[in-house]
């Protein structure tokens, strides 16, 4: 949810990691100014004769100082990362250390910016572990959040792609349900895959598309087509579970096409539509003896010509 959506995510900010950033600018600040207030005072009390990379949690320490104390080692590994007399950073060392995508994402961040975007990138590289394709993966997010469909279709597809919808097989691992059973077939679990790609009623509405499930990327149409009927399967699945009617393939299809063109449509004609604004204009005349000069100019660039008009009225009109 935390991770950006070009990497997969939803875009939110973790809390977590921005808490651990702010505390850790305090322990850079205790390990690089020695002359502020704080850290004349935490390093006369718990590390009087080494730096605060080096200090010791102690006894009896106070909430700030354990607080501090949490981020001490990414205080640490940062300022063996950094060349503090030129203040920028090793790249030679970040090179030997992480993977090419991450040290690149690592020197990419200036020394100014924000700790948050130091933590983020730092627990990415340890959270993954294995290499990653990361340009393939921002590719992939890239073109379903660029998707001309609903907002709603798209967070479905992250979802489905994430493996957060709530099928039978999700809410069977979390004692929600008993039976992980697909109500539409009885033949397997209800898991993702499954509901959308390989039991038999979607398999007829994937017939009745004429669409492949493995499609070209480029043609961004029928993209648009196979998640929106993957979103239509899914809509007529909760219906049933509410005490709706079920639909043929034929009519999932059918549905799911008059939905995206009628979004295709509204959104056509909010872009062509001239924005109009009404309001009431009356004329003013001036004062007696006075007169009143209105003048309006404009361009004609096809034609290479401009225009020029003027009206003087006095106060009789």
């Amino acid at each position: 949810m935390c991770e950006l959506k070009a990497c997969g995510g939803m875009g939110f900010k973790n809390l977590k990691q921005f808490n651990l950033a702010l505390l850790t600018k305090q322990g850079w600040g205790l390990q690089t100014d020695q002359n502020s207030l704080i850290n004349k005072v935490l390093k006369a009390k718990y590390f009087p004769s080494y730096d605060f990379v080096e200090a010791k949690i102690g006894c009896n320490p106070s909430y700030t100082w354990r607080s501090i104390m949490a981020v001490q080692h990414v205080v640490k590994e940062v300022s063996e990362l950094i060349d503090s007399s030129s203040t920028s950073w090793k790249a030679s060392v970040i090179d030997i250390l992480f993977l090419s995508h991450e040290a690149k994402m690592i020197k990419s961040i200036p020394l100014s910016s924000s700790a948050y975007s130091l933590a983020v990138s730092l627990s990415h590289t340890i959270d993954r572990g294995a290499s990653l394709d990361v340009g393939l993966v921002r590719r992939f997010w890239k073109k379903i959040w660029s998707l001309p469909v609903p907002h709603k279709t798209r967070h479905f597809v992250w979802r489905a792609c994430r493996e957060a919808l709530p099928t039978k097989t999700n809410l069977a691992q979390r004692k929600v349900v008993l039976d992980d059973t697909c109500e539409a077939c009885g033949l397997m679990a209800e898991s993702t895959g499954h509901v959308l790609w390989g039991c038999v009623k979607a398999q007829e509405a994937w017939s009745c598309s004429k669409l492949m499930v493995i499609i070209d990327w480029v043609d961004e149409e029928k993209v648009a087509r196979m998640v929106t009927i993957a979103w239509a399967l899914w809509f007529n699945r909760n219906e049933i579970r509410l005490g709706g009617a079920r639909k043929t393939g034929k009519d999932v299809v059918r549905w799911a096409t008059h939905y995206l063109e009628e979004y295709w449509a509204a959104n056509e004609s909010e872009l062509s539509a001239p924005v109009v604004l009404e309001r009431s204009v009356s004329w003013i005349p001036p004062r007696t003896n006075w007169f009143k000069i209105h003048v309006d100019g404009g361009v004609f660039a096809s034609q290479k010509a401009a225009g020029l008009g003027v009206i003087i009225r006095d106060d009789r009109g």
